[in-house]
């Protein structure tokens, strides 16, 4: 059965970057798992095709950008989505996350969310 999973740019970076700590983790569970769609949320795009081209090339970024974009869930960011993502950056004043944190709490309602640390070990993060 098919399952969507939203995918944090950790995990993103550890599957595409070799020198990563978890990157034979992120492949080998790409591989038992080759029934899962990708979610990719804008702003997780934007952090993962950046990284990339800071760690390794401009070529590479514009490879993995083709490849998340074409191959996976790529969704763009409503004007209401966003005002959304803003309020609850506002009302969880007191943690410490990201804007991209806030719409991946907000996504994570109605998907698994795959980070690096579900990657070892999956079984507290994907049920």
């Amino acid at each position: 059965m098919d399952k969507e999973i939203i995918v944090d740019t950790s995990a993103l970076i550890a599957f595409f970057v070799k020198s990563e700590t978890h990157h034979e983790s992120a492949q080998k569970y790409y591989l038992e798992n080759p029934h899962n769609n990708w979610i990719i949320l804008e702003s997780v795009f934007d952090e993962t095709v950046t990284c990339i081209r800071s760690k390794v090339s401009s070529r590479a970024s514009i490879q993995v950008g083709q490849i998340l974009r074409e191959d996976h869930r790529y969704i763009n960011v409503s004007d209401s989505d966003d005002l959304a993502i803003w309020e609850t950056f506002c009302k969880y004043n007191d943690k410490k996350w990201s804007y991209t944190d806030c719409s991946k709490y907000l996504s994570k309602i109605n998907y698994t969310y795959l980070t690096t640390s579900c990657l070892l070990p999956l079984a507290f993060c994907l049920s």
